[in-house]
């Protein structure tokens, strides 16, 4: 054993195992420093350019740099860095924000992944949770879980916000593991859905045309229905649209609807039925407006007009709707021009 002393009293020693103790006559490591009080006890290593400081203070070991940097045993690649922001870089050596993960390669790379060790079962999984501050349940949560209590059952994945009035995570949306999208619900009513919207109230789907300068003519949305038979090339089958009839002002949004199907032997929709602002109908050959003459009422001498025929009504169907004549009066219908 070699001791080392200062003023009469032993500094350090490497005893006969060849272990180095400073603050220490029994070192249980190949350097082991002591310090007698609660201080901290630290190592610094330094150059002319700066330097690193390890210490360790009430079983916490702290690490201090303006930068913390993880290479490879051969010191020729890096893995993580900590910048002296604070912000991570996991293949990164310029982290721009607290986690910055970085790969190389062709195609898709899987950057992480969040595992579950416990055994096989249904609903369990992972989860990332977004929170605000650490004393809530969380703002959002996004998770993963088995289906079912097997394997074979596949997993889901579901979006959860956090509840107005109770604060609690509440899931919003669903992909199951046959790829149905589901809303406001765990389970669908159809089972071959592809989209399934559920509300306590009246559910709806909204589209809404973000423009100030609609013009007649311009559309406001569509839902288009395509098929890829037989080659796979998809090819529009139907649509249903709505289109702006005139300028779009505040409070003035004259709008007609079209529907279109495609006859057989072409690839190409043919609009069929257009319901215009006014809720004439109108098919591609011609014109139907729906005019209601009495509705559960006798018709008597007096004559009842009606107006607002468009003039493009070429056939005009007028619809009795519960409708009785008295006795052997005659029942004339007369159009005059200007609608």
């Amino acid at each position: 054993t070699l001791t080392f002393l200062t003023g009469g009293s032993e500094r350090a020693r490497i005893d006969s195992s060849g272990k180095m103790g400073l603050g220490t006559n029994s070192p249980s490591q190949n350097l082991h420093i002591y310090q007698a009080t609660g201080d901290d006890v630290g190592i610094r290593i330094q150059n002319s350019d700066g330097f690193a400081e390890l210490e360790v203070d009430a079983d916490e070991l702290n690490y201090n740099a303006d930068s913390h940097v993880f290479n490879n045993q051969a010191d020729s690649v890096e893995r993580m860095r900590i910048n002296s922001s604070g912000n991570l870089g996991l293949g990164e050596d310029s982290p721009q924000k607290r986690l910055h993960v970085s790969t190389s390669g062709s195609g898709i790379q899987e950057v992480q992944w969040l595992n579950n060790a416990q055994a096989v079962g249904a609903d369990v999984g992972s989860a990332l949770v977004f929170t605000g501050t650490s004393s809530n349940n969380g703002l959002a949560r996004i998770q993963g879980a088995f289906q079912g209590s097997g394997t074979g059952d596949g997993g889901y994945l579901t979006f959860d916000t956090r509840a107005v009035t109770s604060g609690t995570l509440t899931e919003r949306l669903r992909i199951t593991a046959a790829g149905q999208l589901l809303i406001n619900t765990t389970s669908p009513a159809n089972s071959d859905t592809n989209i399934e919207v559920h509300d306590t109230s009246v559910p709806e789907f909204s589209f809404a045309r973000n423009d100030t300068s609609i013009t007649a003519g311009n559309g406001i949305g569509r839902i288009r229905f395509y098929g890829n038979d037989s080659n796979g090339t998809f090819q529009e089958c139907a649509r249903i649209s709505a289109t702006a009839d005139g300028t779009h002002q505040t409070d003035d949004k004259a709008t007609r609807l079209t529907f279109w199907t495609t006859e057989g032997g072409s690839s190409t929709p043919t609009e069929r039925l257009r319901i215009h602002q006014q809720g004439h109908g109108e098919f591609h050959n011609g014109a139907i407006t729906r005019v209601v003459v009495g509705d559960d009422v006798s018709l008597s001498g007096a004559s009842q007009v009606v107006t607002g025929i468009p003039s493009w009504a070429t056939k005009i169907t007028i619809i009795l709707y519960r409708a009785s004549l008295n006795g052997t009066q005659d029942f004339l219908v007369q159009l005059r021009a200007g609608g």
